[in-house]
């Protein structure tokens, strides 16, 4: 795959998620429907097989999140977690900073002086 034809694969797994992600699942169930196929040709019944296959295959919504991570298409949305939380810590950083210093500014020096 070239350089080029990645960085659109991106581009559309990045703005257009609803279209990437339909694909994806086409692909994933045509993966578990041949699996299913082969275990029908080897002889078992179709139920068996179509549950067998899902079993092998594992879970669809984890190697959907493999894939979106192969794609690095999330990189939005790990982004804005990563502002969410910096924001978060800088808020109660200000506050363990604030609340002392608050407290700090309403006794009298001299009186602090005395006590010592």
């Amino acid at each position: 795959m070239t350089l080029i034809a990645r960085f659109r694969s991106w581009l559309r797994a990045t703005f257009l998620r609803s279209r990437a992600d339909a694909e994806m699942d086409a692909e994933l169930r045509f993966h578990i429907e041949a699996r299913t196929q082969d275990l029908i040709r080897n002889g078992i019944s179709p139920q068996e097989a179509a549950r067998r296959a899902r079993i092998e295959f594992g879970g669809i919504e984890s190697a959907r999140e493999e894939c979106r991570e192969t794609r690095r298409a999330d990189i939005f949305e790990s982004l804005l977690q990563d502002v969410r939380f910096a924001a978060l810590l800088a808020a109660a950083t200000l506050l363990a900073c604030l609340v002392p210093a608050h407290r700090a500014s309403r006794v009298e020096p001299t009186q602090a002086l005395r006590c010592e």
